[in-house]
């Protein structure tokens, strides 16, 4: 640790930037890092706002001590899991205003001077932009001059607000779905958590109107709406897993609430707009051994309470049915955006190549099933791998992507707790993805959502409060605006 803590200061001293600041530059201010889980917090909280002081800085930017005159501080904090860390940064204006979020993660003290140049590039976009005095000559001083900047530096604003909060849901939902619409504001949302499908519906509150619980040993781990044969009957699909076998179950939602069509299905099931069209079923067999998933990824065929598989669905080899979407770039080719396994977002042609992967995590799940692995590993070792179910991508009608991302990880063993989320669209330029608009950072987990393209709506199930001890948790669904 203390050569560790040598070669941070060495490098320091040698990649601090000498500028000469310019009669424009803003002055930021870096406030020293909270520090948890880690040996030696105090120098490592000192270094760290050195380090990022000296990457942030420019010819453009002053990194001062005081509050004196700044435009925008920045506040830090370092988590260390085992041999991994995290750290997150926030973006304050100098009247308190929250600007952005955003965080890093590495796998060793390796990766810790690479992360910090990383969190640097991140964080410059979110501070304010300070334009430079346009000198005004004396006969046109009662002219008012507007100064012009670069659009590339134009920061990229949130572009959503909340329309309504619902109240909270005692206990802690795990998935959300559309329900059927009404005439006016009315609508209804299918919600699930481990053990029971509700169908809760919102006009000026929100009121819970049917449940169904599930008989079978095992948990929920998705829950998905469509009308797959085109009947006019919404039908919800529960992905159910017990133990190792997947028991799916299929209901129609009506106005009786829900009515069982068949159930033991061995399918996991994903209802999902490819290329921003209107949402298909899709399903796929669970794996055996080291494989979680089986076979290509299909779409669902319905006849009566019957149901087979049509259509493959060619995925990258990387990708699963709850991880990816398509879409049509601007010259009209198709293109798959998935997360992989690492929480790392990628671009890939049609054939499966990659075109692009991402630097930072995105995604991120609560939600798991257990693969036992005591015939090909040693019995000494964890009998079972924890798969988490990765977060949806959607892709809307305009092409954007959208993609969810929680972080705040706190990891132990297997376990996973996130404690911030925020949702980013994005636009593919044929190179790289570009973003478009990002929600404000919200303090709660968010374990599912969905988009409404016609009210043009983000639809959040969140949990600000986690299950615990003394707890079941509550879990709050939040309507956003977005433009």
């Amino acid at each position: 640790m203390v050569l560790f803590f040598l070669t941070l200061v060495s490098t320091l001293f040698f990649c601090i930037p000498h500028t000469n600041a310019l009669a424009a530059a803003q002055k930021i201010q870096v406030a020293e890092f909270t520090i948890t889980g880690a040996e030696q917090a105090s120098e490592l909280k000192t270094v760290l706002k050195n380090l990022l002081s000296s990457r942030i800085a420019s010819d453009d930017i002053i990194v001062v001590d005081g509050a004196e005159g700044v435009t925008a501080k920045i506040t830090g904090s370092y988590a260390s899991f085992g041999k991994t860390f995290s750290i997150d940064a926030s973006v304050t204006s100098a009247d308190g205003e929250t600007l952005g979020q955003r965080y890093v993660q590495g796998e060793s003290s390796n990766d810790l001077i690479p992360a910090i140049g990383r969190l640097a590039d991140q964080l410059r976009p979110l501070l304010p932009v300070k334009l430079p005095v346009v000198p005004v000559p004396a006969a046109a001083a009662s002219v008012p001059v507007t100064p012009k900047s670069s659009e590339d530096l134009v920061r990229v604003a949130p572009a959503s607000q909340t329309v309504t909060q619902q109240t909270r849901i005692e206990g802690t939902l795990i998935g959300i779905a559309p329900g059927r619409s009404f005439p006016g504001k009315e609508r209804e949302f299918v919600v699930a958590d481990a053990k029971s499908v509700y169908l809760y519906r919102q006009a000026d509150s929100l009121k819970k109107v049917a449940e169904y619980p599930i008989t079978a040993e095992g948990k929920i781990l998705a829950i998905d709406t469509a009308d797959v044969d085109n009947d006019g009957i919404l039908e919800a699909y529960v992905t159910v897993v017990d133990r190792e076998e997947l028991v799916s179950v299929a209901l129609s939602v009506t106005e009786q609430g829900f009515t069982l069509i068949a159930d033991k299905l061995p399918l996991f099931f994903r209802a999902v707009g490819l290329y921003g069209q209107n949402r298909k079923l899709i399903g796929q067999y669970a794996g055996r051994g080291s494989e979680d998933f089986y076979g290509d990824v299909r779409q669902i065929v319905k006849k009566g309470s019957a149901y087979s598989l049509g259509e493959p669905v060619k995925l990258p080899k990387n990708a699963d049915i709850f991880s990816f979407n398509f879409f049509f770039d601007t010259e009209g080719k198709q293109r798959t955006a998935y997360i992989d396994r690492d929480r790392v977002l990628h671009i890939a042609d049609d054939a499966g190549k990659e075109l692009w992967k991402g630097a930072d995590h995105v995604g991120g799940s609560e939600t798991y099933f257990l693969r036992d692995e005591q015939q090909i590993q040693n019995i000494s070792l964890d009998r079972y791998r924890w798969r988490f179910i990765e977060q949806r991508i959607v892709v809307l009608p305009e092409g954007n992507i959208i993609v969810p991302q929680n972080s705040g990880t706190l990891s132990v063993g297997n376990q996973r707790s996130y404690s911030k989320s925020s949702v980013t669209a994005f636009a593919w330029n044929g190179a790289n993805l570009e973003e478009r608009w990002h929600t404000k950072e919200s303090p709660n987990y968010l374990a599912d959502y969905f988009i409404d393209t016609e009210r043009k709506e983000l639809i959040l199930l969140e949990q600000p409060q986690k299950e615990g001890v003394f707890s079941k948790g509550t879990s709050v669904i939040i309507t956003k605006k977005i433009r």
